[in-house]
């Protein structure tokens, strides 16, 4: 009896446990929708995770910023030749509104503020 009332603990008990540990995993989708593209253009995401960072010192924030720029930088490729001044300023804008809006899910004053005073 005491077998089985061990048994069906522990049966209980996991499932509580399993569930809190996977909704640790912290994760954003970067998007990018290129400005000027006809409507219904292909919207591409990256989904990055910041699990392994402390975002309550500067090291972590700068290295999440890191990945969310380099993100952005994919999902809003190709970059246009260096000629191309409306492209570009296209792209620069997708890339910005794609910074712009995974920092905003990440919700961490330490990284807006990295992301304001960098835009200075």
């Amino acid at each position: 009896m005491k077998l089985l009332s061990v048994a069906l603990l522990a049966a209980f008990a996991f499932p509580a446990i399993a569930p809190a540990y996977a909704q640790s995993t912290e994760e954003i989708v970067v998007t990018g929708t290129k400005p000027g593209q006809a409507p219904g253009s292909e919207t591409r995401s990256k989904r990055i995770s910041y699990a392994d960072l402390d975002l309550s010192k500067q090291a972590g924030v700068k290295a999440l910023l890191a990945r969310i720029q380099s993100a952005a930088k994919e999902v809003c490729s190709p970059e246009p030749m260096s000629t191309d001044m409306a492209g570009h300023k296209d792209y620069d804008g997708c890339i910005s509104h794609a910074v712009d809006t995974a920092v905003a899910q990440v919700g961490n004053p330490n990284l807006s503020a990295m992301v304001a005073s960098a835009a200075h």
